[in-house]
């Protein structure tokens, strides 16, 4: 089953981006990686449709890092996602606002 497919499946979202698949691949690289592949999909983002599902996509990756026993990768992860949440949190309004609300609940 592909990401796409399991987001599909367990939460009724299908993704539009590629962040699950480059954080795979920056996994192979390291910690600087993962931060960097992050921190360019910020810079770069279209919009707050984005950055909810970068926020959504990082906190699967945490998730998977946890059940498969990398507490490393996981709490890394976990940083980087408050550190996300709290930024869309602080930052969005209205609709912006309540599309990450309904979509990240």
């Amino acid at each position: 089953m592909t990401y796409s497919e399991f987001c599909v499946a367990n939460f009724g979202y299908k993704p539009f981006t590629t962040y699950y698949d480059d954080l795979t691949i920056a996994e192979h690289f390291g910690d600087s990686a993962i931060v960097d592949t992050v921190k360019n999909a910020i810079k770069h983002s279209l919009g707050y449709k984005y950055l909810t599902e970068l926020c959504m996509t990082v906190n699967h990756k945490c998730w998977i890092w946890y059940e498969r026993g990398n507490e490393h990768l996981s709490a890394l992860y976990s940083e980087l996602y408050y550190y996300l949440r709290d930024w869309c949190l602080d930052h969005f309004k209205g609709e912006e606002l309540s599309y990450f609300i309904d979509t990240t609940d």
